[in-house]
């Protein structure tokens, strides 16, 4: 749907019970780092409120945990170079 690299990516997301949901990346430079933003919108009715809170906890899964990982070895590689 948008890419302003290397600030922002958005595109859409199906599946399942979901038909039109959008999945949204940006970053924001900070005097200490960089700022992470991550969206998952577009979910409507009773109907995708499971779909809702079980890909929320995936989304929370693989940020929190397995790209926070990835970040930090990219970090002590740039180290080592």
């Amino acid at each position: 749907l948008l890419v302003e690299a290397p600030h922002h990516l958005e595109y859409s997301w199906q599946g399942g019970p979901l038909k039109n949901t959008k999945v949204s990346f940006k970053l924001q430079k900070l005097k200490e780092g960089t700022k992470l933003s991550f969206e998952h919108s577009g979910f409507v009715g009773i109907s995708e409120a499971l779909p809702f809170f079980m890909l929320n906890m995936g989304w929370h899964r693989l940020l929190s945990n397995k790209v926070k990982k990835w970040l930090k070895q990219q970090a002590e590689r740039i180290k080592l170079t």
